[in-house]
């Protein structure tokens, strides 16, 4: 059902959910910005983009690491951005996330700090497929001190959604 939605509400709710596997990597998660701002949205696919997005960033990241969440928004866009300050990827491997099955050598080598996490290489995949679902726009870059990895989802701004 699409809705007016908080996304800071629903990543709030993620991070409730994720919490326990961020506390056994001893991980600090931090979720900031504009409680108020609001998309048009499924909050159900909403959620699942951003635990998707979560679940990266503990899964990938350093143990005793951070993660910050923020909800920013402007005249034109709500943004949703996940960084975290692990080891992050190459500009080109960057280039490939979002691609079903990819991941990356750190992560498919075992050789990231936290032993090599399992996945299927289609979390930034499914992000991507709802970003575009929504009008979303996913831009990749580095995450918190230039290290790391930040993935912000940009959403058209919701005018009057209640009106």
């Amino acid at each position: 059902v699409t809705a007016p939605v908080r996304l800071h509400e629903v990543a709030g709710e993620s991070v409730a959910f994720r919490a326990p596997h961020a506390e056994e990597k001893s991980m600090h998660v931090v979720l900031s910005g504009d409680e108020d701002a609001e998309v048009f949205a499924d909050r159900a696919l909403a959620r699942t983009l951003i635990d998707n997005l979560l679940d990266n960033a503990i899964k990938y990241g350093e143990v005793g690491g951070r993660v910050h969440i923020s909800v920013l928004a402007d005249a034109q866009t709500v943004s949703v951005t996940v960084s975290d300050n692990g080891p992050g990827v190459s500009d080109e491997e960057r280039r490939r996330l979002t691609d079903r099955f990819f991941r990356g050598a750190a992560a498919s080598a075992g050789t990231n700090s936290a032993g090599g996490a399992s996945g299927s290489g289609l979390g930034l995949s499914i992000v991507a497929r709802i970003a575009t679902h929504f009008n979303a726009q996913v831009h990749i870059g580095s995450g918190i001190g230039r290290r790391g990895l930040a993935v912000q989802i940009a959403f058209p701004r919701v005018q009057n959604a209640r009106a």
